[in-house]
């Protein structure tokens, strides 16, 4: 079963209050995470989620309430020292999810686990983007259905 796993990652990074921190926008991801491109990250680093098209394969004889979903995420900020550390406060919430599920609000989704976490790895931007520093990290996230 295929799971719109960027919507899943965005509601999770949004709601996760050592990312966006509490109250929302002190955090290390203080502008959160989105689908698109944002405007220049005066306010803060922000996550730009992108579901990559090579992910394993579940190991099942039959198809079930589960996906895998290579997530690409993009850590942007306008400074690099802010990027970075937006960039490690991701990795570091990603490398946590290797416990026991955890729901995420707003949908009918759990992340059962991370695995194949590679970054946070620099990615430089062209002059004419108004992003000043980019920051990667890849993760694969298995998913359930509830």
């Amino acid at each position: 079963m295929a799971i719109a796993a960027q919507e899943v990652i965005r509601a999770w990074v949004n709601s996760n209050p050592d990312l966006v921190g509490a109250p929302p926008g002190t955090g290390p991801l203080a502008r959160g995470a989105y689908l698109w491109e944002q405007a220049s990250p005066a306010e803060g680093a922000y996550a730009r989620l992108q579901r990559m098209t090579l992910a394993p394969a579940l190991p099942a004889a039959e198809p079930g309430p589960f996906d895998v979903a290579r997530i690409s995420a993009l850590i942007y900020g306008g400074k690099q020292s802010t990027a970075e550390l937006a960039a490690a406060a991701y990795a570091t919430a990603v490398r946590d999810l290797a416990g026991l599920p955890v729901r995420v609000p707003e949908t009918r989704v759990s992340i059962l686990v991370a695995a194949g976490l590679t970054g946070p790895s620099y990615v430089p931007q062209p002059p004419d983007t108004g992003e000043l520093y980019c920051f990667q990290v890849l993760a694969d996230f298995t998913l359930r259905w509830n």
